[in-house]
């Protein structure tokens, strides 16, 4: 988690005042995140070839979903 810090702050340092950075990345150690919506991949591929709407069902449940999406933005001062 500190690497993922300084990685932020270093984009937010090099942003521009109206610049956003969107950060999406792999997320597995808490559970009830509701911020998480993929599907984790290996699944994804398990089951898209056969179905998109098992594929579908399955993100909705949450407890498979691996990685969220966020935005990283300069406060204003």
């Amino acid at each position: 988690m500190v690497f993922k810090k300084q990685i932020a702050k270093e984009m937010v340092r090099v942003l521009t005042p109206d610049g956003i950075i969107p950060w999406y990345d792999y997320h597995m150690n808490n559970l009830k995140n509701p911020k998480r919506i993929t599907l984790a991949p290996p699944i994804t591929r398990m089951v898209a070839p056969s179905s998109w709407i098992a594929c579908y069902l399955l993100q909705k449940l949450k407890i498979f979903n691996t990685h969220y999406l966020c935005i990283i933005r300069k406060l204003a001062s």
